[in-house]
Order: C-alpha cells, then sequence, then structure tokens
C-alpha cells in the first residue's frame, strides 16, 4: 500500500505532505490518528484532482484494504464524501459505491448505514426518474433517526437533506394567515376589548381558529407521511404557533369584553409564559408537553374556536356586563370567572413543566433560564392602569413580540443543541417601557408614554422579523433548500 501513496505523491506534488503523512500513520498503526486525516482530506474540496478520481483510488486502493481497523461511522463519512467526488455524469458509479457499502450494515451498525441511506437516498433524488420506492425508504430514515439515541450531528443532517430535497416545505403556513386575518379584523373593530365584538367578526374569528388548528395538525402528519420533516419545518410550526398565541388571546377577548385592564394583561401573560416553559421542558428533557389529563391543546384550540361562534349568538352584553354574578358569594362578573379559570389551568399545566423539569438530570439550574421570560411575564402587572386603558394593544404587541422571540430562541436553541443564554438582551425594551411607565408618571405625558408604547411594539415586531430571517437563512443554507419554493433539480 504504500507504493499507492508514493505514486499519488509523485502524480500531485501539492497534496505529497499529505500522503507521506497517511503512508507514515499506517506504518506505524496509528490508526486513529490515520482516520483523523483521511476524514479531513476528503472532507476538503480543495484535495481533489484529475476529475476528482484520486480520492476514488485513495479509497479503493487503499482505505478498503484496512476499512475493519476504522471506526463504522467514520468510515460511512469517508465513504459518502468519495461518492460525492464522482463526476455529475458519473452518479451510477457513486450511487454503486454507497449499495456496496450497505451490503455490510450488519457490520456498520445502526447509525452508519443510517448516514449512508440518507447520502444515497439524497443522490437519487438527482436522477431523471427516482425509485418509486424512496417515499418509503425516506420515512424509514425519519423514523430510524427518532429512534437513535443522540447521533452525530452529520447523521441528522443527511437526513433532514434528503428530505428537504425530496419534499422541500409544504409553503407558507396556511394555518399562521388564518390567525393574521383574525387578529387584524378584531384589531380593527374591537381595538380596546372593552365590549363585545360584532357577531360577524366572532363567526369569522372562530372559524379563523378552527381552520388554523386543523392546518396546524395537518401539516406536521403530512410532513412525517411524506419524510420531509426537517429543523426549518418544526422552527415554522412551534414559531408560527408562539405568534398564534397573541391573535388567540384576542379572540378570546373579543368574546370576553375584560377591557384594557390588568386582568387583560394578566391572561395574556400567562399564556405566553407557559408557552415558553412547555419549549423549556422540551429544551431539557427532550419532551414537549401538550395536554392536562386528558384536557389538551386540541382541546382548547377548539374550544375557543366553537365558543367564538357560539358567542355571536348569545347576549354577551348582559352576559359579560359587570351586573351578571354567575357564582353566589363571588363579587366577580363572569368574564373575570372565566379568565381566572383560564389563569388557574395555565397554573397547572406551569407546575407539570415544572416537575417535569425539575425532576430530570437538569434540576434546578434549569430555572435560570426563565429569568427573562418571568421578568417580562410578572412586570406587566405593574403598568398603571391608566396608561394600560390608554395602550392596551401597544403594550399587548410589544409585550407578546418580546415573548415570541425569546420563545423562539429556545425552539431553535433545543433543535440545535445549544446553549440559551440565562439573561435575554431582547427582554429589555419592554422592561425598560414597564419601569418608565410606572415611575415617570405625570413627568411624562400620556402621549409621550403612547409614543413609546408604539415605538417598543415596532421594535419588538421588527427585531422578531430580522432574528428569525437570520435563523431561517442559516437553516435553508445549511439544509440546501429553500424557504418558501421547492429547490429545482440540477
Amino acid at each position: 500500500m504504500a507504493e499507492i501513496l508514493e505514486e499519488q505523491a509523485r502524480n500531485y506534488p501539492d497534496l505529497a505532505e499529505s500522503y507521506t503523512e497517511m503512508s507514515s500513520l499506517y506504518a506505524a498503526k496509528k490508526y486513529h490518528q490515520l482516520t483523523t486525516l483521511l476524514l479531513a482530506f476528503s472532507a476538503d474540496p480543495k484535495n481533489l484532482r484529475d476529475a476528482n478520481l484520486n480520492l476514488v483510488r485513495l479509497y479503493t486502493d487503499f482505505v478498503s484494504l484496512f476499512e475493519s481497523k476504522i471506526s463504522p461511522l467514520s468510515l460511512s463519512f469517508i465513504t459518502a464524501k468519495v461518492a460525492e467526488s464522482y463526476p455529475a455524469s458519473d452518479q451510477a458509479s457513486s450511487q454503486a459505491l454507497l449499495e456496496s457499502a450497505l451490503e455490510k450494515r450488519d457490520k456498520l451498525g445502526k447509525e452508519p448505514s443510517l448516514y449512508l441511506s440518507a447520502t444515497l437516498a439524497f443522490s437519487q433524488l438527482s436522477l431523471a426518474s427516482p425509485p418509486p420506492s424512496l417515499r418509503a425508504e425516506l420515512q424509514q430514515l425519519r423514523e430510524g433517526l427518532a429512534e437513535l439515541s443522540g447521533g452525530d450531528p452529520r447523521t441528522h443532517a443527511a437526513v433532514y437533506k434528503a428530505a428537504a430535497r425530496f419534499h422541500q416545505m409544504e409553503g407558507p403556513p396556511e394555518e399562521y394567515y388564518a390567525n393574521a386575518l383574525m387578529y387584524v379584523l378584531t384589531f380593527l373593530h374591537c381595538p380596546s376589548w372593552s365590549s363585545p365584538a360584532a357577531p360577524w367578526l366572532l363567526i369569522v374569528n372562530g372559524l379563523c381558529v378552527i381552520a388554523y388548528y386543523t392546518l396546524d395538525c395537518m401539516d406536521g402528519k403530512q410532513a412525517r407521511r411524506t419524510g420531509a420533516s426537517s429543523p426549518l419545518g418544526q422552527l415554522f410550526d412551534h414559531g408560527c404557533d408562539c405568534l398564534c398565541n397573541i391573535s388567540h388571546y384576542s379572540a378570546v377577548a373579543a368574546v370576553l369584553s375584560p377591557g384594557p385592564t390588568a386582568w387583560s394583561l394578566a391572561a395574556q401573560g400567562i399564556l405566553q409564559f407557559s408557552f415558553f416553559v412547555a419549549q423549556w421542558q422540551e429544551y431539557h428533557t427532550r419532551s414537549l408537553p401538550h395536554k392536562f389529563g386528558e384536557f389538551g391543546v386540541t382541546e382548547v384550540n377548539y374550544s375557543v374556536g366553537v365558543l367564538s361562534i357560539a358567542a355571536a349568538f348569545a347576549p354577551l352584553d348582559s352576559l359579560m356586563g359587570p351586573d351578571f354574578r354567575p357564582i353566589p358569594g363571588v363579587d366577580l362578573p363572569l368574564n373575570l370567572v372565566i379568565i381566572s379559570a383560564w389563569i388557574g389551568l395555565n397554573f397547572c399545566l406551569l407546575s407539570l413543566s415544572f416537575h417535569g423539569t425539575l425532576s430530570s438530570p437538569s434540576g434546578v439550574p434549569a430555572l435560570q433560564h426563565l429569568l427573562s421570560p418571568f421578568l417580562l411575564a410578572s412586570s406587566l402587572l405593574l403598568i398603571p392602569g391608566a396608561v394600560v386603558a390608554e395602550n392596551p394593544r401597544a403594550i399587548s404587541l410589544g409585550f407578546g413580540f418580546a415573548m415570541c422571540l425569546l420563545t423562539v430562541k429556545m425552539i431553535v436553541f433545543s433543535m440545535a443543541k445549544m446553549t440559551y443564554a440565562n439573561w435575554q438582551p431582547d427582554a429589555l425594551p419592554v422592561l425598560a417601557a414597564v419601569l418608565i411607565s410606572a415611575a415617570a408618571r405625570p413627568a411624562v405625558t400620556p402621549h409621550g408614554l403612547s409614543q413609546m408604547w408604539q415605538l417598543v411594539a415596532g421594535w419588538q415586531a421588527l427585531r422578531f422579523a430580522a432574528w428569525c430571517k437570520g435563523a431561517i437563512g442559516q437553516l435553508c443554507e445549511k439544509l440546501d433548500i429553500y424557504c418558501f419554493s421547492i429547490k429545482k433539480k440540477l
């Protein structure tokens, strides 16, 4: 084998140092260091010569002769790089190499075979007529990936890359559009939630909620059925759910008419905080909670939709008015009783998430990640009632977008297994606005405070959009996909 490496060194003088080092490591039986060198050499496109065939020959005449000394996963990475180095006009040889390697799947093991299968599937998608069985094979790859405990990130990336090429993305998240329509209409016709919305608006809101959740359930199942789920799809799914919390609360407030009060802010605050805590639990335990007993997000969403439609035919002025007390001995109107029950339900969900996370290996230190969202949610109660009455929507949007950004970061960092910072500077604008609202009156005029909250809401919306744009761009580049369209095959 030394002769092969010496010949390669003579043919490619600029690579002679690498070939000589390979020969020395092989002679000294330092297979671990040799494997590391081969991985780096095969992964660097600058090392390709002679129509890329120098790498093919290195594999067939050198690596294949002592492959039993190389760890199976590293061998699969090297084999995949060699297969990818074949000229575009000779993809048949590339696929034949991968198929030959997969014949030894019993020796390779589960993860190396999964990586090579994903690489082969990606290569087959470049064919004019991909195999009809590819859909089922991609689904098997996704199932195999789900069964892995951990796994090398390159294995996950290979499966996602193949799935994304097969069925990139289903397109823009339709369920988000339904909620955007619902929020805009409610904003225009019921800006402060002081009185019940018009019956037609309640019906539209209810239909939008039902359409949203139905589509939200369908897109994930469709992606998994076709083997096309990806981190980008998860970001859109959970990210849009996060945004829709704002419109969901707006729809409920259009029925309950709590007005621009602390009750209103408390209901939105605990909703978005609970959603963040659910993502926090998944970050630490890899388990996303979605129900309390037999009552979960499905029942909540459809209940909100049905409630809104039914409310269109009810005498809301009297039911939600200040004079109707549904519980004897309790001096609370019906709308505040419902909001109290809603807050109680969220506390139950929070208790489950806290128990699940604190009893996990992450333990008590995991609480540090809740610092920024907890300060955001609890700070809403410090805003004076007069400021809330004058700026209900601006405060709702400013806080809402800030919480959405913190939550989306948690979603992305959980997928990428990155460290989530305990303190999030993106919470600072809202916290500063709360302090100014609480301490600056009467030094700052009501008009000045209104402008401040409008600026905060606008800034948080732009900051959320900019961060998401950056994250989406990185995911698209990593997975070699487009965001809202299917990438044409070359």
